[in-house]
């Protein structure tokens, strides 16, 4: 769980004192980023717990399995596991609420903009998961189903809010599309292995990514090779096992492929501090 969430916190120790790390939880009430935050701009992460974070001060925008959010103030997004997330900016006075969870959560990105009485009823379940976690006798099931209670909430407040509709068939290849390059995506794939996959044309679906999103298909697979790519480097692969694992013909071509999309080598990259 500590790995999980590096980018908060060292050691149980030097928590500060509205936080919490469990087994199967962890929680911060309040948190505000420096300067020196390790969660960089466009360093991707995968987290492997489910993440649900609420922004009490500020703007933040994320790049989540290659999808953008925009989030302001009292927006509550819902993070998968296994996600890839990227950090695309983020304001000075940025202060965030965060859980994340190891039981059952989302298969897919929740995003939630609380008013009204949600915004207090959201603070004080917090809260409550936070008590329950954090004072002797701890009550770890408590915790639990006060988790799945908010996160019904939130789940209830993103169907009413989303804006793409469920029956919209463009809407639904390209979701299933951005699904694909996340699982698929390599310096090997093309467009038509694509479209086969999702069975249409390859002119369709280009078309279709086009409109929708206003970026390629191999926009969305560039991306996600970078993004993997980083997150094989950080965690101790080779420039030849990260090219080797992403389907690339050989190394040098990886190296320039890398660098032209970042402007480093992937040696450099590695030896940035994370």
């Amino acid at each position: 769980m500590r790995k999980i969430i590096k980018e908060l916190t060292v050691s149980r120790e030097s928590l500060p004192p509205n936080a919490y790390i469990g087994d199967e939880f962890a929680v911060n009430l309040g948190m505000t980023y420096s300067a020196g935050r390790a969660f960089r701009v466009g360093d991707p992460r995968r987290f492997n717990d489910g993440r649900m974070m609420r922004v009490l001060e500020g703007t933040i925008v994320y790049s989540i399995n290659l999808q953008t959010f925009s989030l302001g103030k009292d927006d509550v997004i819902v993070v998968p596991p296994g996600a890839v997330v990227e950090l695309v900016s983020i304001s000075d006075n940025i202060c965030l609420q965060a859980l994340s969870y190891k039981g059952d959560t989302t298969d897919r990105v929740l995003v939630a903009s609380l008013t009204g009485d949600d915004v207090s009823e959201y603070g004080q379940g917090v809260l409550a998961i936070w008590r329950a976690l954090h004072l002797a006798p701890q009550d770890v099931d408590c915790a639990r189903y006060l988790y799945l209670s908010i996160l019904a909430r939130i789940k209830y407040l993103s169907s009413r809010q989303e804006t793409l509709s469920p029956s919209d068939r463009s809407g639904d290849i390209f979701h299933r599309f951005l699904a694909l390059v996340n699982e698929k995506a390599s310096g090997s794939m093309r467009i038509p292995l694509y479209a086969d996959a999702l069975n249409i044309t390859p002119h369709y679906l280009s078309s279709l990514v086009k409109n929708v999103s206003g970026k390629s298909v191999m926009d969305y697979n560039r991306q996600a090779v970078i993004q993997r790519a980083k997150i094989l480097l950080r965690q101790g692969f080779t420039a030849t096992q990260a090219a080797d694992d992403l389907d690339f013909p050989n190394l040098p071509y990886f190296n320039r492929f890398f660098k032209r999309h970042t402007g480093l080598t992937p040696g450099e990259y590695k030896r940035q501090k994370p």
